[in-house]
């Protein structure tokens, strides 16, 4: 999916390892990132923790996104 959405991998491993802001939820995390090199456009990336992995849910842009 990150092929077909245009989301490089370093992307998604810059956004869950230093995002800009987090909202968490007992199950998953959301993190968000502003990719400079994609117009400041935010990424969301959702994942959770599946023992010492991280299990990415889901990746894409998220227009609505504020902290």
């Amino acid at each position: 999916m990150l092929e077909e959405r245009r989301i490089e991998f370093d992307w998604v491993v810059a956004t869950i390892n230093t995002p800009d802001w987090v909202r968490t939820q007992p199950d998953k995390t959301y993190s968000f990132k502003a990719i400079a090199s994609c117009g400041g456009k935010t990424l969301k990336v959702v994942h959770r923790t599946a023992g010492r992995d991280i299990f990415v849910i889901t990746a894409h842009f998220d227009r609505n996104a504020k902290p």
